[in-house]
């Protein structure tokens, strides 16, 4: 994917952007996703102790609800590197996602107790996959990750899909 954000939060994290050499998306004062910040991690873990800021991490209840933004649908849930166990869930999970998030409550339960139990037996989830659709009409795919990156393929910058993950951030904090 083209674009990898790293997000950070912190009382000034919009003051990271001037200090941070590839840039990145202002979300808010406190909230930022900075480029190539898996790229230059120890660049990156001086910079956030300069300006008393953290990467952001999603467990895996904040993952969910970054699933369940309104702003885009839902088609996958996953866990980095697992066998063909977990490979399996991840099919059964995205068949149950084919549509988006289930509007019927008997889907939704059953999706979500597949997910725990994958949970307890995988650990947390690694990422949720979905598509967001832009004023355009195209859709394109977004990856958020437990660690806190976001990666898609164009800009604009994907703002009201990245505005829901910033509540979650705040009320996860």
């Amino acid at each position: 994917m083209n674009y990898h954000l790293t997000l950070v939060r912190g009382e000034d994290a919009a003051y990271l952007l001037e200090d941070w050499p590839p840039g990145g998306v202002e979300i808010a004062d406190d909230v930022v996703g900075l480029f190539e910040g898996t790229k230059r991690a120890r660049e990156l873990s001086e910079l956030l102790e300069l300006h008393r800021a953290a990467r952001v991490a999603f467990d895996q209840t904040a993952l969910l609800k970054v699933g369940l933004a309104r702003s885009w649908s839902w088609r996958r849930a996953g866990w980095d590197g697992q066998g063909p166990i977990a490979r399996r869930l991840e099919a059964e999970i995205s068949e149950l996602l084919a549509a988006g998030f289930p509007a019927d409550k008997e889907q939704q339960a059953k999706l979500l107790k597949l997910i725990q139990a994958a949970s307890r037996r995988l650990g947390p989830l690694s990422y949720v996959d979905g598509l967001y659709k832009r004023p355009s009409g195209l859709e394109d795919r977004i990856v958020v990750s437990a660690s806190g990156a976001v990666r898609y393929d164009r800009t604009p910058h994907p703002m009201p899909f990245l505005q829901e993950v910033l509540s979650v951030i705040r009320k996860d904090a």
